[in-house]
């Protein structure tokens, strides 16, 4: 039998097994039907944990050909309900089938038969063989699941507005109503399904889908899980691809159907129902167990739900709903009766990948001199079943099954800093009849891994780290040493274990299964002699194996020679196929922009349809989406917007932008080529195209400034604001108030001897722009840090103050106006600590040495008013930490204005310096009066009161009398 699917569904569906090895306690290989294993003649409706199972599954198949021949089925160990459940006559067929293929003697499955004297109907199969050797499986679901997701369940809660947008339509709000239906309905994008089981369906590509809401990527996840295992599947391993959007209006359904994929790899389908006000529509899920006959009633083997997804009591219009099952389930959807529905499709896989070389723990070792004499007869009962399985079921496809020794030495340290080592190593490798064929498998002992299947690409048969040790049995010597501080433990194992591979594995396959540097390698010689044969093979092992991955610069030579090829065959579907397995290939390591350039070239040669998957799936790797380094961000940029150029429509671009904030990472190693980089983008895309790039770098500038605190990068940042200065961008003034908080903060973290070096270097003029930047953009709190910072030495104040007049001219400003603007906003404020050059007479430090060095340098400064129409004095006495030493000074060199209002509060400064939040009363009240005394006549105006027969009344002004006899 040649049928390729390896999941038994719930319901008693059909499930094939190729005869590949995998492993047989791949939680997604679990028997959907508890009830129909149980009946089975003698066998348990499951697949146990620990064994051996079949590899390259194909999910497609699911439900396929139950004729098919025993010996395989065994090899696959999964169960096949319509084989086990068959009658009599139909195994003695299944077991003539296999024999007139001439299949391998199964040993001591034969001789048992012919011993037990019983009719070769009852008598048990390879299947049953294998089932015997393993455990029970943890985890069982069933073929369709369906809840609302609001959270009222044991569902997770998607949030019902997932941001919907839709190219050519633009944002979607939900619930869907009829007007938003007919737009999408009418858009370009939109198809009408050309199925005849879909009546008045429209639906919309994936790739032109997009959602917004940010909490929808975890919540999804969450959610997913929970899908997994209600289907019986590893959440682990099921992922989700989203197809497309489907859209029933009035009158739309479909009849009943089943979906075909031409991906191996997809189980089933996840449909969620976004709100809508809509009526109808019931989903009717079908689990058909075994083949239509005509002849037949197997209506008892159809097992039906139907699922209303809220329509009835209302909750669709507020609430997701999903629905998901197998690919091999029939499914059909009711007529809308009421407005319309929406619904995201999305491909459900849950496969482990296929491996060529599995290894069986059997949990005991067995002599090398049992296994010299007798071979596997050596073995016991259940062990030698299940390499009589293994073989059987293998040999066929050029399998070969051998007896491996190997050691273990466990190293278990009890310090502060514990942790546990292993280091393994071949010991012997025996033939089935007891040969020792260590030398002529020499090349197998630089490819086995002695380490789980499901961690880190091993190939033992065992999907839990914790029960890795168990699969060695028991320690045949333990030491312990111990000392103060610390103890280790030392145990060493000797094990047997059934090896198997695929012997039609040439040379280059097994230096592949060496990891990278044997891709490289292999690669070399393939690219050298032009072998698209060695390439197809080599691509066959890369697509199996986690370990045998390309790395850049073989990824970017096997495309390169895939680019460059001119033979008829150049752009067939095989070609086409090369380049998907390659793109899908690559290893973790982030590509360079040669590599780019080498997948642009690939998009255009075999069509950019036939490999967006991949890219969409390089770009939002996981792995290298958590380690997202700024410059390589502006890296995927340029090729995103090179293949938009070229025609290709995408939308990465805003994806990408949308995960950079989460999954950026922290430190910005040279924000220099940050700058040349947009710059560049800038000058060969046009500064409109890269606008979403500019605004997601400097945002994130901003986000990841505590890390960056660096003068060189604050500086590098200002470059960057200067160099889009001159675009109408509305996102730049958001920006430059970012900025200026940042900045006067890396000031104040780093000190003001690191900036010394860039006031007086090639950074001077960049720093006084962004000096300018805080005085424009900053909030008050920023400009008291700037301030703060300013004054705090002695050096770095007089330097500030030269360099701003030295670079006005260049930068275009005035000078004069920007020092009054640092001092009305920054300086007056603050107190001159530190400045110990300058002590009085009195050996103290006068604390408004700073404004005095100003009102010198720069007089009538202080009886200016500024952009707001107040004065320095204005501005001193308003402040509550201004010194009583700064006030004087301010005051003496324009003694004018406390007779002055403040045009922004009406009062003059006297009243501002009573107001203001001072330290204590003391000074609130000494500040005030010697104002006061400067200038008395400031309530000379005051209204006096007169007791007149105990009434309090206003006595008229003389100047009011006279004023009113004039008119008179």
């Amino acid at each position: 039998m040649d049928a390729e699917a390896d999941v038994a569904h719930d319901g008693g569906a059909a499930a094939n097994a190729n005869a590949d090895l995998v492993a047989a306690n791949a939680p997604n290989d679990a028997a959907r039907d508890d009830d129909a294993a149980a009946n089975a003649p003698g066998a348990p409706g499951v697949v146990a944990e620990g064994a051996v199972a079949a590899v390259g599954v194909n999910a497609a198949n699911i439900g396929q050909d139950e004729n098919a021949d025993a010996a395989n089925v065994a090899g696959a160990g999964v169960a096949n309900a319509d084989a086990v459940d068959a009658p009599p006559n139909e195994n003695a067929n299944l077991v003539a089938d296999e024999e007139d293929a001439a299949a391998p003697d199964a040993g001591i499955l034969n001789a048992e038969n012919e011993s037990s004297g019983e009719d070769i109907e009852e008598a048990p199969t390879n299947l049953f063989d294998v089932w015997e050797a393993l455990e029970e499986v943890g985890y069982t679901g069933t073929f369709v699941a369906s809840d609302i997701a609001d959270g009222s369940t044991l569902t997770p809660a998607l949030p019902p507005a997932p941001g919907l947008r839709i190219n050519g339509v633009g944002d979607v709000p939900l619930p869907l109503s009829d007007w938003h239906a007919k737009a999408i309905k009418s858009n370009r994008h939109t198809a009408k399904i050309q199925d005849g089981s879909y009546h008045k369906v429209h639906s919309v590509e994936g790739r032109r889908l997009r959602i917004k809401n940010p909490a929808w990527e975890g919540k999804f996840a969450s959610f997913l899980q929970t899908v997994a295992y209600r289907l019986g599947v590893d959440p682990k391993k099921l992922s989700a691809k989203l197809d497309m959007l489907l859209l029933m209006e009035k009158g739309s359904q479909v009849k009943r159907c089943s979906n075909a994929e031409e991906d191996d790899s997809v189980i089933g389908t996840l449909l969620v129902q976004l709100p809508s006000t809509f009526k109808g529509g019931k989903v009717t899920v079908y689990n058909v167990d075994g083949e239509e006959d005509d002849d037949d009633n197997h209506a008892d083997d159809i097992t039906a739900m139907t699922f209303e997804m809220g329509a009835t009591s209302g909750e669709a219009s507020f609430s997701c709903h999903f629905i998901s099952h197998y690919l091999d389930s029939e499914y059909e959807i009711g007529k809308v009766l009421k407005s319309s529905m929406g619904s995201l499709t999305w491909s459900l896989n849950g496969l482990p990948p296929s491996d060529r070389i599995v290894l069986a723990p059997l949990l005991k070792e067995y002599k090398a001199v049992d296994l010299g004499r007798h071979g596997i007869n050596a073995l016991s009962h259940a062990h030698r079943s299940r390499f009589e399985a293994i073989k059987v079921s293998t040999s066929r496809k050029g399998w070969r099954a051998l007896i491996l020794n190997a050691e273990m030495t466990h190293i278990h340290r009890t310090s502060y800093y514990a942790n546990d080592t292993r280091e393994t190593s071949i010991v012997q490798i025996f033939d089935e009849e007891g040969n020792d064929v260590t030398a002529a498998e020499e090349r197998m002992k630089e490819v086995i891994n002695l380490t789980p299947f499901d961690v880190g690409g091993g190939m033992i048969l065992n999907f839990d780290e914790e029960e890795y040790q168990e699969s060695w049995g028991c320690p045949f010597s333990s030491s312990v040493t111990t000392s103060t501080y610390r103890g280790t433990v030392t145990d060493k194992f000797v094990s047997s274990f059934i090896l198997a591979y695929d012997a039609t594995l040439v040379d280059a396959e097994l230096q592949c299964l060496r990891g990278t540097a044997g891709v490289a390698e292999v690669t070399g010689k393939i690219v050298a002699t032009r072998n698209y044969s060695m390439l197809e093979r080599v691509l066959s092992v890369v697509d199996s194996k986690k370990k045998a991955k390309f790395d850049v610069s073989s990824c970017k030579k096997v495309l390169q020679m895939l680019n460059r090829s001119k033979s008829k065959k150049a752009t067939s579907s095989e070609r086409i196929e090369f380049v998907r397995k390659t793109l899908s290939g690559l290893d973790s390591s982030e590509p360079d922009a040669e590599l780019y350039d080498a997948i642009r070239a690939a998009a255009g040669r075999f069509g950019y349809e036939n490999v967006k998957a991949q890219v969409a799936d390089l770009i939002g790797d996981v792995d290298r989406r958590d380690r997202l380094q700024l410059h390589l961000f502006l890296l995927r940029c340029d090729f995103i917007l090179k293949l938009s150029n070229g025609g290709h429509e995408n939308n990465l671009l805003d994806t990408l932008c949308q995960a950079l904030p989460l999954f950026g990472a922290n430190k910005i190693e040279d924000s220099g080529v940050i700058n040349s980089t947009i710059d560049s983008l800038m000058s060969e895309h046009g500064w409109e195209a890269v606008a979403t790039v500019v605004e997601s770098t400097l945002r994130f500038l901003h986000s990841k400034s505590r890390f960056n605190r660096t003068i060189p990068a604050l500086l590098d940042r200002a470059r960057l604001l200067q160099e889009i200065s001159g675009h109408p961008y509305g996102f730049v003034q958001s920006c430059l108030v970012d900025f200026a908080k940042d900045f006067v903060n890396g000031l104040n973290s780093v000190g003001a001897h690191v900036a010394k070096p860039h006031l007086r270097g090639d950074n001077k003029q960049i720093f006084v722009k962004a000096i300018c930047h805080v005085m424009e953009h900053g909030l008050a709190a920023d400009l008291a840090i700037f301030g703060s910072w300013l004054v705090n030495d002695q050096d770095v104040f007089p330097l500030a103050l030269e360099v701003i007049v030295e670079q006005a001219n260049a930068l275009g400003f005035e000078a004069r106006g920007l020092i009054h603007k640092v001092l009305n906003r920054c300086l007056v404020m603050h107190s001159a600590y530190n400045w110990y050059r300058h002590r009085g007479a009195d050996g103290k430090i006068p604390r408004s040495l700073h404004v005095r060095k100003i009102i010198a340098d720069y007089p009538g400064m202080t009886r200016t008013p500024d952009e707001d129409g107040r004065l320095t004095l204005h501005c001193a006495v308003a402040d509550k930490r201004t010194a009583s030493e700064t006030i004087t000074d301010v005051f003496e060199s324009y003694p004018e204005a406390v007779a002055i209002r403040c045009p922004i509060t009406g009062l003059y400064p006297f009243m501002l310096a009573a107001t203001s939040q001072v330290s204590t009363v003391t000074k609130m009240v000494e500040a005030s009066f010697r104002l006061l005394l400067a200038d008395p006549s400031l309530v000379a105006g005051g209204i006096p009161v007169e007791d007149d027969g105990g009434s309090r009344k206003r006595k008229r002004s003389a100047s009011l009398d006279g004023q009113e006899a004039e008119e008179v």
